[in-house]
């Protein structure tokens, strides 16, 4: 983004402050001037609208209670009749008998159905014949057929034949040869109805000339009542339903909308399943609201630029000069003097705030030579490296310089010395032996040396840390593959030999055709005892050299305690490889121990037991365990025998 000036800046926003107060002024003083009527009105509406829901409630309750008592009515006048046709039924098919039962009774029709649900006698001969299956209102009645225990009342509706308001209830006889069903025309009910109708209880509600109340269903958004008798039964403006057709909460909302060519201010409120809506005319004083804008206006106009005026003039004389010196002298800084500020400005904050960038340069100076001194004459080989692209400047001390062979030869300009030790940097990172740790190698002088590097960086400056680990390194190693070496032989120890087995098992493209063999020194014993310890550990060195035969690329050997050793082949093509070298070592039984200078003639024996590495089987513990338990076998082949001189060889 393109800077610009403090007083450029300035003088934009004076000019975007007057235009924003007279864009805000206006509707800001219409607002103001309407707020009074609106709370006003809006607090008549609430109280209007509890009315409203008041009698509403007082009349629903009402009407309920009162359809509640004519059904009760309707179902005991059904059980009259059904009493009286179960204890006189040859009155069902008389027809001046029924309709003398009706007249008693103050029922306008009756009706028997069979089990098929059709009318086959009552007061009204002309319905005779119709079927629950024919129009809304009798069918009604399907349910009667599928449960002969029901009593139903229907709500008020137009029956079939006629359209005329009626009721009917229903119930079966006690034989449950048909049911009954008598209609009940609800004059007291439907009277009470249109008593409290919507329109009615809106009629009751004095209005000025200035408001209207509608009463909406939420549902068709279609008037149901109003106090303008023309609008009931009409849709409600198009532009006022777009905004009120899913209203969100039960509290007045305050609307602007033109209804009937006027424009109103418009409240509503849902309740149940109808909108409330008020509406009144917006009728005020636009000439004394723009008198008044006007003059605020102008006083706000008159007052922001003689602020904005004071301002420009002290910045211009006072602040603009100053941070001019202040930018030249951090130009200097950028170009890497480092050397203390000398300026005055008499104002608090820039001097304040050159005091801080004095103190911070002397901080850079003091501690950028003292670092590098503590460094360089401590007993830690650390060397540090930072080339910092703002300042253009690079910070490399005495060891860093040893390490990097740099430490000879005339000085080098910025470029030249941040470019060859970032090189040189870069290949010690392509060596490196322990990720974790974080330990490299490099090459000086003809040796192998170790260091541990860390590396931070950010978009102004990049820093190096060396610190040099070679004989840490060293001993580490030293110690790992002493722990993992049998002493006597020089083999894998048991330790050694899980460490490399655990490694190899753990990847199949290295293991291939394995095969773990088990040997056991036979008459160790025996040649303790006769020729001492020491003899007896050259004959554990004989076996241990047999072992060492086998290339190291594709064994394992160890020697696993006492007179046990174990091999493991691996990386092999076939099995027929590994049973050749099998063999091979079976052959070394039987060669010949101590020279013929001690005066004795001994031969080296062990016995042995293998087992092929399957596909199924990869796990080296469970492996030499069999192979162990071969070689027992043979051991005990072997001295049975030993036993038997005439049977077999010693060496087979």
């Amino acid at each position: 983004m393109k800077s610009r000036s403090i007083k450029k800046s300035l003088s934009f926003i004076s000019r975007c402050m007057v235009l924003l107060l007279i864009l805000l002024l206006v509707p800001f003083n219409f607002e103001f001037h309407y707020k009074i009527s609106h709370d006003q009105q809006k607090e008549s509406s609430d109280q209007l609208f509890d009315h409203v829901k008041q009698i509403i409630a007082i009349n629903e309750r009402d009407l309920k209670q009162e359809k509640e008592e004519f059904s009760q009515v309707c179902i005991q006048k059904a059980d009259m009749v059904a009493y009286f046709i179960q204890h006189e039924p040859d009155m069902l098919y008389d027809l001046d008998r029924l309709r003398e039962l009706a007249r008693i009774l103050d029922v306008d029709e009756i009706h028997f159905f069979n089990k098929e649900g059709k009318i086959f006698s009552g007061t009204h001969p002309e319905y005779y014949g119709y079927s629950v299956e024919d129009g809304e209102q009798i069918g009604f009645f399907r349910q009667m057929l599928e449960d002969t225990s029901l009593k139903i009342c229907q709500d008020i509706m137009p029956n079939t034949a006629e359209g005329k308001e009626m009721q009917y209830a229903a119930v079966w006889l006690e034989d449950k040869s048909s049911f009954v069903e008598i209609g009940m025309k609800p004059e007291r009910l439907l009277a009470l109805m249109e008593e409290n109708s919507l329109q009615s209880v809106v009629g009751s509600i004095p209005f000025d000339y200035e408001g209207c109340l509608y009463i909406i269903n939420a549902e068709t958004m279609m008037t149901e009542a109003s106090s303008e008798s023309d609008m009931v039964g009409k849709e409600f403006p198009a532009d006022l339903l777009s905004a009120i057709k899913h209203p969100s909460q039960t509290t007045v909302n305050t609307l602007h909308f033109d209804i009937n060519s006027e424009r109103s201010c418009v409240y509503t409120e849902l309740y149940d399943d109808y909108l409330l809506v008020r509406t009144y005319s917006s009728k005020y004083l636009i000439q004394e609201t723009l008198v008044s804008t006007v003059m605020v206006l102008g006083y706000i106009l008159l007052t922001t630029l003689c602020v904005i005026w004071v301002i420009i003039r002290y910045v211009r004389q006072h602040i603009l000069q100053n941070l001019i010196t202040l930018n030249e002298e951090l130009k200097k800084i950028e170009q890497g003097n480092l050397e203390a500020l000398h300026m005055t400005t008499h104002i608090s904050e820039f001097d304040t705030l050159t005091y801080y960038i004095n103190q911070l340069l002397k901080s850079v100076r003091f501690n950028s030579g003292r670092i590098s001194e503590i460094i360089d004459s401590g007993q830690l080989p650390l060397g540090v490296f930072e080339y910092n692209q703002f300042y253009k400047k690079t910070f490399l001390n005495q060891w860093m310089k040893k390490f990097l062979g740099m430490d000879g030869g005339q000085p080098m300009s910025f470029e030249t010395e941040k470019n060859l030790a970032l090189e040189k940097l870069s290949q010690i990172e392509q060596n490196c032996v322990d990720p974790e740790q974080k330990v490299y190698w490099y090459e000086r002088d003809g040796a192998v040396n170790y260091v541990k590097m860390q590396k931070s960086s950010d978009e102004q400056s990049t820093i190096y840390y060396l610190t040099d680990v070679s004989s840490w390194w060293q001993e580490i190693n030293m110690a790992k593959n002493e722990s993992g070496t049998d002493i006597l032989t020089g083999l894998y120890n048991r330790r050694g030999l899980e460490e490399q087995a655990k490694h190899l098992f753990n990847n199949p493209q290295i293991l291939k055709k394995a095969a773990v063999i088990m040997v056991d020194a036979d008459g160790l014993k025996r040649i303790n005892d006769l020729y001492g310890h020491p003899i007896g550990d050259e004959y554990l060195k004989t076996i241990a050299s047999f072992l060492s035969i086998i290339p190291r690329t594709h064994c394992i050997s160890a020697r696993l305690g006492g007179d046990e050793f174990a091999a493991i082949l691996y990386g092999f093509d076939s099995h027929e490889q590994m049973s050749r070298i099998i063999e091979e070592l079976g052959e070394k039984r039987g060669t010949r121990f101590l020279p013929s200078s001690l005066g004795a003639d001994e031969s080296v024996e062990f016995s042995m037991g293998y087992t092929y590495c399957t596909t199924e089987e990869r796990d080296y513990q469970r492996l030499m365990g069999l192979a162990d338990e071969r070689m027992y076998q043979e051991k005990r082949k072997r001295k049975a025998a030993a036993d038997e001189p005439d049977s077999i060889s010693p060496g087979s």
